[in-house]
């Protein structure tokens, strides 16, 4: 069993990206996805209404995310070993599960354990805006912020060591720092994600970019210069050609 963390903040095209997401997702039976970001006018800590986990708090980018994250972690701190792996991923990234389960059980039968999985980003460039300000962390290999995939044992070790967690960076990189400290590698999926160029929202374009690798592709990134709207437009074209994917597809790959 999975828990699908994905972060998420209302406005009219994320709202798009969660009605479509949330469909897609719910066919898999063996993830448990829930939705979280803040609600500012809420007096409790937490309320969850269906797939959607509100945080008390006001909605900001930046390193805050990070304490939204935790948050969220630690709203399932007690049930966190009812799940083999955590998955931290955002809106407008689509999670093809049944590649990402593939793999995982593909490493449990080479008796080879996974913590700290995903797409490898280097950092090569100071980011105030993700709290990165100064060289120290030029160079460090995380895992992006597109999908991180954790053991549960990870994030307890996380939870019960908040006062190492790096608050003033962007959860992904604050995540990359503490693995690093507690000498937890990196096992990378990199090769398996689509980065999705801007193809106007044209059904055609986005088939012809993923038709022929459906069967391998664990993650959709979605994000042009353009328009979030051409985003929601591909992203519901993905959605599409991987539901038109006959079931035996995904069986004879497992």
């Amino acid at each position: 069993m999975l828990l699908h963390l994905v972060l998420y903040s209302p406005n009219d095209q994320y709202q798009q990206m969660y009605e479509l997401t949330r469909t897609y997702y719910r066919q898999f039976t063996n993830v448990k996805t829930i939705y979280y970001h803040y609600s500012p006018d809420q007096t409790e800590e937490y309320v969850l209404i269906d797939d959607i986990l509100r945080i008390k708090g006001t909605e900001v980018f930046g390193p805050a995310i990070t304490v939204k994250t935790i948050k969220a972690f630690e709203y399932f701190e007690t049930d966190l070993f009812s799940y083999d792996y955590i998955i931290r991923s955002n809106i407008s990234t689509i999670v093809n599960f049944h590649v990402l389960q593939r793999n995982l059980r593909q490493y449990e039968l080479q008796h080879t354990s996974i913590d700290y999985a995903g797409s490898i980003n280097v950092i090569k460039w100071r980011d105030p805006d993700a709290g990165i300000v100064t060289d120290e962390w030029i160079g460090l290999e995380t895992v992006s912020g597109i999908c991180i995939i954790l053991s549960s044992m990870l994030v307890k070790n996380l939870l019960d060591h908040k006062q190492f967690i790096r608050f003033d960076i962007m959860d992904d990189v604050a995540i990359g720092i503490y693995a690093k400290e507690v000498s937890i590698p990196i096992t990378s999926f990199t090769d398996m994600v689509q980065w999705m160029p801007n193809c106007h929202g044209n059904y055609d374009e986005v088939k012809q970019i993923i038709g022929d690798t459906l069967h391998q592709t664990m993650l959709y990134r979605n994000r042009n210069n353009e328009s979030r709207e051409i985003d929601v437009h591909q992203m519901s074209h993905i959605i599409t050609l991987l539901q038109e994917v006959d079931e035996s597809v995904w069986n004879s790959t497992i």
